[in-house]
């Protein structure tokens, strides 16, 4: 009953059109990992269930808001963990590390995922070797935390589904949909991101698709630097048939930016 996958992905760019590209083409090996579950020495443990893997992937637990094609969370790099450990009838928990290899610095993050029925707690602590004396100020450790909560109604009022929730970086931990992808990072950066969307039927051929995204932050890169902005999407989905829909959408975004250069 014991069972092992191996898993790669290879990504390729290129800068021309033609199907025959090979003198202008980049090839990326994205993942190449193993995982294995089902051990039989964790019989009757709260490890029965649990998925091993070692490799460089992208996290399972990641997740996105697709109607602005963003991701909340984004964890990937080289190391190695295991996913839901069954640790009581209502928690699971999953514990990774990554390592990232910057342009100065090699991080580190350790990943802590855990789902109390529908609601998930995610800790990252993030660590990177000392900056060298051209970069005075850069963080040298950073923190990341994610509360959400997954809901199977639409926001307890209809059927369909929603997702809410908030996120709060510092140091390293302040690029809040991918911690520790970002090496020049003020030690006082910090920053916060909120989200909610979901998605209801209207009748029998309409759906609705609301979403809101707003995130700020501040000493991210230059000392008194400041990001904030808020995006609003609806999306309206009209079933012609069982095979075709039209969708029609609207977003509003308001932006201040300011890098304080």
């Amino acid at each position: 009953g014991s069972w092992a996958r191996y898993n790669t992905m290879i990504a390729q760019g290129a800068d021309t059109n033609n199907d025959w590209s090979g003198d202008g083409t980049n090839i990326n090996v994205r993942q190449a990992f193993a995982e294995m579950g089902n051990l039989p020495a964790f019989k009757d443990t709260a490890f029965e269930n649990a998925v091993f893997w070692a490799g460089k992937r992208f996290d399972r637990k990641n997740f996105d808001i697709h109607f602005f094609d963003s991701d909340i969370i984004f964890m990937s790099g080289t190391g190695a963990g295991f996913y839901d450990a069954q640790l009581s009838d209502n928690w699971k928990a999953s514990l990774n590390l990554y390592g990232r290899d910057l342009s100065k610095s090699k991080s580190y993050i350790l990943n802590s995922n855990n789902y109390f029925g529908s609601w998930q707690v995610m800790v990252n602590l993030i660590k990177a070797k000392a900056n060298d004396d051209a970069n005075t100020g850069m963080a040298t450790s950073g923190s990341h935390a994610l509360l959400a909560y997954h809901g199977s109604s639409f926001y307890g009022m209809a059927d369909g589904f929603s997702k809410t929730g908030i996120l709060a970086g510092k140091g390293l931990g302040t690029l809040l949909k991918r911690p520790g992808a970002a090496g020049n990072l003020l030690e006082d950066a910090s920053g916060m991101r909120f989200f909610t969307y979901g998605v209801t039927a209207l009748s029998d051929n309409w759906d609705v698709s609301p979403a809101l995204f707003v995130e700020s932050s501040s000493d991210r890169f230059n000392a008194g630097d400041s990001y904030t902005w808020a995006s609003l999407n609806i999306r309206l989905i009209n079933a012609i048939n069982k095979n075709f829909e039209i969708q029609y959408e609207s977003t509003l975004q308001s932006m201040d930016l300011d890098s304080n250069i």
